[in-house]
């Protein structure tokens, strides 16, 4: 059971640490500025607003890097454009609800994107502000979500086998003693019957008289030689 627990919290902590490394590997665009983000690979990926992080090799045309923070808690004002590879503009559909506050990360999701294939592609993010940046990428709930069920997974096989563990031990050890059968001796059988050719001892008589052969060959005694009156 405890190997159990111990499983599935390293899991859980390994799917935090998942979800940290997602928020941190976020493509990020800076306010004010073109920023060209490269897809790997289509699919549809969330936008989001983080008023707290840090800005790390930004490719475009604006040189930001280092930390920000949000000054206030209102949404900054801003215009955002994405541009595919072939020049066109992409459309950004709406997808509120996602937050995340992680290692210093703090969004929010505002909408979401479509890209059709891989490439570089650009943001611009225009604002009068610049204590935001505007990031993209995944749910990041999705990328730890396996880790997680794999963790209950393995906490609930772990109750379950040791909770079988401890009622089997428990019936074990209500289960009355087995003692061996004890073997006795019916005393009716035991005391032998005197046989019938046993006779009764008769006083001063000898208990072992001699026999016929033990007279025929026995030296007879004499007393011993008296002196010449």
């Amino acid at each position: 059971m405890l190997a159990g627990v111990l499983g599935a919290a390293a899991l859980w902590s390994a799917a935090e640490g998942r979800q940290d490394g997602t928020i941190a590997d976020f493509a990020r665009a800076p306010a004010g500025c073109d920023t060209t983000l490269t897809f790997e690979e289509s699919g549809r990926f969330l936008i989001y607003v983080e008023t707290a992080g840090r800005v790390d090799d930004v490719a475009g045309d604006c040189d930001v890097e280092g930390a920000f923070v949000r000054r206030g808690d209102a949404m900054p004002p801003f215009e955002l454009v994405v541009i595919d590879t072939e020049g066109g503009q992409l459309a950004i559909g709406s997808h509120p609800g996602v937050a995340y506050d992680s290692d210093g990360f703090v969004g929010s999701s505002i909408g979401a994107l479509e890209i059709d294939g891989p490439g570089d592609y650009v943001m611009r993010v225009a604002s009068p502000a610049d204590d935001f940046v505007v990031a993209v990428g995944i749910d990041p709930d999705d990328d730890a979500a396996m880790l997680r069920l794999g963790a209950l997974s393995v906490l609930i096989g772990g109750l379950v086998v040791g909770g079988t563990a401890v009622v089997l031990a428990a019936r074990r050890g209500r289960e009355p003693e087995v003692v061996g059968a004890v073997w006795t001796v019916d005393q009716r059988t035991t005391t032998p019957e005197p046989p019938m050719s046993v006779r009764p001892i008769v006083p001063g008589e000898a208990l072992h008289p001699p026999s016929d052969s033990d007279r025929a060959t026995a030296a007879p005694w004499r007393a011993p030689d008296q002196p010449d009156m």
